[in-house]
C-alpha cells in the first residue's frame, strides 16, 4: 500500500528532501558543527539563548542550555511524533521504535549526514533527562518509515546518537574565555580571539595522563578543551577538535584564577579541578558565520542543505500547508527570515 501524503507532501518528496539534506551535510568537513549551528539558531529565536551582538555593549544575561534543551530544539527542525516517522503498522516500524525505547517523539538526524551504508539515523527525543545515547540506522526508503517502500529484512541496527558533544568545550563550541577581557580588546581583536584556534588560547593548559601523555584543559573551569580521548604516547598532547569560541560562559559560574600566558608560549602543565555549578551561556558576536565557515572547513565543493528541503520534511512531519511558500514560512519562523537566508543554501 502506498504511504500517505501529509499536507501536500507525498512520500517521494519526503524521501528526496531527506536524501538531499543528508547528502549536503555529508559534503561538509564538520557536519555536526553545522547541526549545532541550526540548533543554536532555533534556540536564539525561541529565547533560550541570548546573543551578545557587539563587545562594546554590555553582556546580556546568560541562559542555561541543557542537553534536553538541545535535543528538543533540534527536534523542532527535523523531529516529530514517532507515528509520523515510523510506520507502526509494520513489524519493521515497531522493531525500530522498540530499539529506541518507544518514545513519543523522535528526530531524524539528516543534518548529521548519512550513517554507515548510506543509512539515516533516527533517535529519541527525551525531555526528562538527556538525549538518549543511541538511535537506529535504517535505509532511507525502508518500510519501517512512514514514507518507506522497500522491505529491508527487518534488520534494525542500533547506533550512537549523542547530540551533546556538538556544544561541549571538549569537542564543540563552548568556551570560558573571560568576557571582560573580550570587551577590553575592542571589536577587531575580540573577533580574532573568538575565531582563533583553542590550541593558542591564553588559558589552555595540559594535564598529565597516566600514559605520560597530556590532555588539554581549560585553566579557568578545569574542563577538557579540544581534547580527543584515547591513548596518548609519552610526552604527547591528545589534541582533538574544537570550534570557534562562540558559546560563551557569562561569568556567573565561579571559576579559577589563572594568568594569561604570552602568545606563542607552550601551555603550562597543570592539574585543575572542574568548576562547580552549571554555566550560563551567551552567543558570541558574529557566531553564525564563524560556525558556518568552521563546518565547511577547506572543502571548496561543500554544500549546505536548502531551506526548502527542510521545509518539506517539516510539512510531512506536522503540516504547514500544501505549497512551498507556506512550508518555507515555518522554517523562517523557526530561525528568523534573515538567519534562514544565512544558514541554509
Amino acid at each position: 500500500m502506498a504511504a500517505p501524503a501529509y499536507w501536500g507532501v507525498d512520500a517521494n518528496e519526503m524521501r528526496v528532501a531527506l536524501q538531499r539534506i543528508a547528502a549536503a551535510a555529508a559534503t561538509l568537513h564538520r557536519s555536526k558543527s553545522y547541526r549545532a549551528a541550526v540548533t543554536l539558531a532555533v534556540a536564539r529565536r525561541a529565547g533560550l539563548l541570548a546573543e551578545w551582538r557587539d563587545v562594546t555593549f554590555p553582556v546580556p544575561a546568560g541562559f542555561g542550555f541543557s542537553r534536553p534543551d538541545q535535543a528538543r530544539t533540534y527536534a523542532q527542525v527535523l523531529g516529530g511524533r514517532a507515528d509520523r516517522v515510523f510506520n507502526l503498522s509494520t513489524a519493521a516500524g515497531q522493531a525500530a521504535h522498540q530499539v529506541i525505547g518507544r518514545p513519543t517523539d523522535v528526530v531524524i538526524d539528516a543534518l548529521g549526514g548519512f550513517g554507515p551504508g548510506g543509512r539515516i539515523r533516527v533517535g529519541a527525543v527525551a525531555g526528562y533527562s538527556t538525549d538518549r545515547p543511541y538511535g537506529v540506522l535504517l535505509p532511507l526508503d525502508a518500510e519501517a518509515f512512514s514514507w518507506g517502500r522497500a522491505p529491508h529484512g527487518g534488520v534494525v541496527t542500533r547506533a550512537e546518537f549523542q547530540l551533546s558533544n556538538d556544544l561541549t568545550q571538549q569537542q564543540g563550541l563552548h568556551c570560558a574565555y573571560p568576557l571582560g577581557e573580550l570587551r577590553s580588546m575592542g571589536p577587531v581583536r575580540a573577533a580574532a580571539e573568538i575565531a582563533a584556534s583553542r590550541r593558542n588560547c591564553a588559558y589552555i593548559g595540559r594535564e598529565q595522563l597516566p600514559s605520560g601523555g597530556f590532555k588539554p584543559v581549560c585553566r579557568l573551569n578545569g574542563t577538557n578543551c579540544e581534547y580527543k580521548s584515547g591513548a596518548t604516547g609519552y610526552g604527547q598532547t591528545a589534541w582533538g577538535k574544537g570550534g570557534p569560541k562562540v558559546l560563551l560562559e557569562d561569568g556567573s559560574r565561579p571559576r579559577h584564577l589563572a594568568a594569561a600566558v604570552q602568545p606563542g608560549a607552550a601551555p603550562p602543565i597543570v592539574r585543575v579541578p572542574i568548576a562547580r555549578g552549571r554555566p550560563q551561556h551567551v552567543l558570541a558576536p558574529n557566531w553564525l558565520p564563524l560556525v558556518r565557515a568552521w563546518s565547511r572547513g577547506d572543502r571548496a565543493n561543500a554544500n549546505f542543505p536548502t531551506a526548502r528541503d527542510v521545509a518539506t520534511v517539516r510539512g510531512w512531519l506536522d503540516g504547514v500547508g500544501a505549497n512551498g511558500t507556506a512550508r518555507l514560512r515555518t522554517v523562517a519562523d523557526l530561525v528568523g527570515e534573515a538567519t534562514m537566508l544565512e544558514l541554509f543554501d
